[in-house]
């Protein structure tokens, strides 16, 4: 009776193995898990016994994925499929491209179903999404022989992507002096505001679009308004020159419109 136990439960580890992912490290060790992810430097691993656990790549000897995972290799070559390795190299079995064969040191990033989403979502969210803001008010009073307030308010707002990056500020400050007979009353009252938007063109070229507004009561102006768009991709200085910097090679248009 005993014997049928430690048989079965055998037969049950083995099943539990068979399902779970396997790395093999250069040192011999052996663990089972689920592989998450990987950039060419680091391998996460999720077990049930330590949580994600990671990995130096170059730890790394071979790697055994019963579910599918998306590699991408260093030739810029992508597959997705179960993964199996032997003798250092790795064999993607796809179900649109046969098998394809790497080495291990050949494979530039891996993720799985999840991870891959994830990844996704990064390259094109929606506009709504991927928002970090910040908001900033202060006030002042003073009394005694001058009697002030102060209020401002600030606004910072940023969405950025792999390519591109969508900012937004806004300010405002208003003060005055109610001491008795002090002309003006109003000693500031300013607004400002932009938008400005960045992306990648190329690995090297970028430009960027931008506008900023600007009022202030006091100086009798309505609005003022400024706006830019830019081109700029990094030339190698003359190391006789500036070896350790970057010129710039830009084509910059700006426009400005004053309303009083």
């Amino acid at each position: 009776m005993r014997k049928i136990v430690f048989q079965c439960l055998f037969v049950c580890f083995a099943a539990v193995l068979a399902f779970a992912d396997q790395v093999s490290l250069t040192n011999g060790d052996r663990l089972s898990g689920t592989i998450v992810k990987s950039d060419g430097k680091t391998l996460v691993l999720h077990t049930d016994y330590a949580g994600d656990v990671t990995l130096k790549w170059d730890a790394v000897q071979g790697i055994q994925a019963g579910e599918p995972l998306h590699v991408e290799l260093q030739d810029g070559r992508k597959a997705v499929g179960t993964v199996s390795s032997s003798d250092d190299k790795i064999a993607i079995a796809t179900s649109t491209a046969g098998t394809v064969e790497a080495t291990v040191d050949n494979i530039k990033t891996l993720r799985n179903d999840a991870e891959e989403k994830a990844y996704e979502s990064t390259l094109h969210p929606g506009i709504l999404q991927e928002w970090k803001t910040g908001l900033n008010v202060g006030f002042a009073l003073t009394g005694g022989n001058s009697e002030t307030k102060n209020l401002s308010v600030g606004f910072l707002a940023a969405r950025q992507t792999l390519r591109d990056k969508l900012s937004a500020y806004a300010n405002s400050i208003y003060a005055s002096n109610d001491a008795a007979g002090a002309i003006p009353s109003t000693i500031a009252n300013t607004a400002g505001g932009g938008l400005r938007y960045d992306h990648d063109l190329r690995d090297n070229v970028f430009g960027f679009a931008a506008a900023d507004f600007f009022a202030d009561a006091l100086q009798g102006l309505n609005l003022r308004s400024v706006f830019g768009t830019t081109r700029m991709s990094p030339t190698p200085v003359s190391p006789e020159i500036l070896p350790p910097l970057l010129s710039a090679r830009s084509s910059c248009t700006s426009w400005a419109r004053v309303r009083s």
